[in-house]
């Protein structure tokens, strides 16, 4: 995340940000901020229901932040997103997978 710096004084809860302060978005928060996926997930956990609709296909999560947001958000973001999907579909098919034997 590339840090910003306030043009102007800034009033948040009972801070006051002065003009100049720097500011950065804790990405790490954001992509485990359980509030915001799925409610069983911690956040450290991958749990698939956070990537799939309720037909079981898949659906962008845009509570992901690796891509960064807004007007500042990564250009190559969709040719990422979809080799990540080629990539994990091809594991997916060449490996055998099972899951904890308890």
């Amino acid at each position: 995340s590339v840090p910003r710096a306030l043009t102007q004084p800034m009033q948040y809860k009972q801070y006051t940000l002065p003009k100049g302060a720097s500011i950065t978005v804790n990405q790490k928060a954001c992509n485990v901020w359980a509030t915001e996926w799925n409610k069983e997930t911690d956040g450290e956990k991958v749990n698939l229901d956070n990537w799939s609709d309720e037909n079981g296909l898949f659906k962008y999560n845009n509570n992901l932040m690796a891509f960064g947001v807004g007007s500042r958000e990564c250009a190559g973001k969709s040719v990422a997103v979809k080799s990540l999907l080629y990539y994990t579909a091809n594991i997916m098919l060449n490996y055998k997978m099972s899951g904890p034997t308890d």
